[in-house]
C-alpha cells in the first residue's frame, strides 16, 4: 500500500487540523497523547516536505511564511501552555462552572478551533494590546468602509506594480525616469511599497472574512462588527520606532512572537518576578530581543522554502539581521530618551512628533530597502545589472503581482486605460 507524498502546504494545513481534533479529547487522554506527537511530526515534516508545484518564488515566499507563523502559533497555543487552563473567552468560557474542560467533544472542537485560527485574540483572555474594539459602528457603516479600504489597497497594490514595471523599463532614460531611478526615491518606493504589499496580504483576507460574517449575520458573535477591530493603528502613534511597532504595526502575530520569551523568562526566578533594577532591565529587554528573534524565524522561513533546494544553499533572505535590528535600534532609542529625560506619556508636544517622526522615517527609509529588501532580493535570485537596488524593485513588482485576484489589475487594464 502506497501513500501519498504531501508537499509543505498539504503537512501545514494538516497539522492546523490535528490541533483541534486533539484538543477536543481530555487532556489525559490517550487520543491526545497519540495525536500530539503526530501533529509534532507532521508540522516538523513540512520543513523538508516537497515543494507545491508550479508556483512562482513570491508564491513560494508566502508558503514558507504560513507554514512559520502556524507553527508558531501551534508551539504556543498547544505545547508551552495548557489550552483548557490558559485560554477562555470573555463571557462563554469564564463563566462559573464553565471552561473547556466541561464541554463535550463538538464544543470543544470549536473552541479549539477558534483558540487555533484567532490572531488578536479579539473577545478572548488574552486579547492583545492595539485590538481595540469600535462597539458604536452600525453594520451597514462598517461593511462600506470595510469595502472602501479594500478596493483602496487593490489599487495601491496594483500602482506598487506598476511603477516597478516603469523604473526597470526606463531607468532614467526619460526626465520622469530620471525621478524614479533617483537614489532617495528608489529608498522611499522600496519602502512604501514593500509594506504596502504587506498591509494588503494581511489585511485583505481579514476584511472579505469580516465582510461576510458580518453581512450574513450567521457567524455568532462574529456578526458583531466590534469583534472586527482594524488590524493596524493609527500611524500618528508612530513618533517612535517602540510606538511603531507597539501601536501602529498589526498585531497578528503578536501573541505568537511573545509566548516563546514569556515562557523562558518565567522559567527563571530572576526575571520571573525580577525585584532588582538588573532583573528589570533584563526582563525587560531580553524579552524584546526574544520576541523580534521569533519574529525573524517566522519571515526566514519565508527564504527557507525558497531557496532550501538551490545549490547556492539556504538562506533567511536577511530576516534575522533585520529582525534583530529593530530591539538594538530600540535599545539606542530608550537609552537616548532616558538621558534627555524624556518620558513617553502618550502626549507628546508638536515638536516631539515632528522630531520623532523625522527620524523613524529616516532609520526605515535605511533600514528597509538596505536589510530586508536587498538581502532577500539577492537570496532568492532576483537580481538586475544595473544594481541591488534595482533588484529589490524588481522584487516588490513580484510580490505585488502575487496578490490573487486583484480586481484593480482588470478595472485599469480593460476599462480606465480606454477612456
Amino acid at each position: 500500500m502506497h501513500f501519498p507524498v504531501l508537499n509543505v502546504s498539504q503537512c501545514t494545513l494538516l497539522a492546523i487540523l490535528l490541533g483541534p481534533i486533539a484538543l477536543s479529547f481530555r487532556p489525559d487522554s490517550i487520543w491526545r497523547k497519540i495525536l500530539l506527537p503526530v501533529q509534532a511530526c507532521i508540522l516538523i515534516n513540512a520543513f523538508v516536505a516537497p515543494l507545491p508545484a508550479h508556483r512562482s518564488q513570491a508564491d513560494l515566499y508566502n508558503v514558507g511564511l504560513v507554514l512559520g507563523t502556524w507553527a508558531a502559533k501551534i508551539v504556543d497555543r498547544i505545547y508551552i501552555h495548557k489550552p483548557e487552563d490558559t485560554f477562555l473567552r470573555k463571557g462563554v468560557d469564564d463563566r462559573p462552572s464553565q471552561g473547556p474542560q466541561t464541554y463535550g467533544p463538538w464544543r470543544k472542537f470549536l473552541w479549539a478551533g477558534e483558540l487555533i485560527i484567532s490572531g488578536r485574540g479579539v473577545g478572548w483572555n488574552w486579547q492583545v494590546a492595539g485590538a481595540k474594539s469600535s462597539h458604536n459602528v452600525g453594520k451597514k457603516t462598517f461593511i462600506l468602509d470595510r469595502l472602501q479600504r479594500m478596493m483602496i489597497t487593490f489599487f495601491l497594490i496594483d500602482m506598487v506594480a506598476r511603477v516597478s514595471e516603469s523604473i526597470l523599463a526606463d531607468n532614467g532614460i526619460s526626465l520622469w525616469g530620471t525621478h524614479l531611478s533617483h537614489s532617495l526615491f528608489l529608498h522611499f518606493f522600496i519602502t512604501a511599497g514593500w509594506l504596502t504589499v504587506i498591509y494588503g496580504h494581511i489585511t485583505l483576507p481579514e476584511n472579505l472574512c469580516a465582510i461576510l460574517m458580518v453581512a450574513l449575520g450567521s457567524g455568532g458573535r462574529w456578526s458583531d462588527p466590534s469583534q472586527w477591530p482594524p488590524m493596524f493603528g493609527s500611524i500618528s502613534e508612530a513618533y517612535t520606532l517602540r510606538r511603531f511597532w507597539g501601536k501602529f504595526w498589526h498585531a497578528a502575530l503578536r501573541r505568537s512572537t511573545n509566548a516563546p520569551g514569556l515562557w523562558i523568562m518565567e522559567r527563571f526566578p530572576s526575571t520571573k518576578r525580577p525585584t532588582t533594577r538588573a532583573g528589570i532591565l533584563t526582563k525587560r529587554y531580553g524579552f524584546l530581543f526574544l520576541a523580534f528573534g521569533v519574529s525573524g524565524l517566522i519571515h526566514a522561513s519565508g527564504s527557507y522554502i525558497v531557496t532550501r533546494n538551490r545549490k547556492s544553499g539556504i538562506s533567511d533572505g536577511g530576516a534575522l539581521v533585520y529582525f534583530f535590528a529593530q530591539p538594538i535600534a530600540i535599545v539606542v532609542e530608550d537609552l537616548v530618551h532616558h538621558v534627555l529625560g524624556i518620558h513617553d506619556n502618550g502626549q507628546p508636544s508638536i515638536l516631539r512628533r515632528v522630531v520623532g517622526y523625522v527620524y523613524v522615517s529616516a532609520f526605515w527609509l535605511w533600514c528597509f530597502p538596505n536589510l530586508k529588501v536587498v538581502p532577500l532580493a539577492h537570496a532568492h535570485g532576483i537580481y538586475d545589472s544595473r544594481g541591488p537596488m534595482l533588484g529589490a524593485v524588481r522584487a516588490c513588482g513580484e510580490l505585488a503581482r502575487a496578490m490573487p485576484f486583484n480586481p484593480a489589475q482588470t478595472i485599469i487594464d480593460n476599462y480606465l486605460t480606454h477612456l
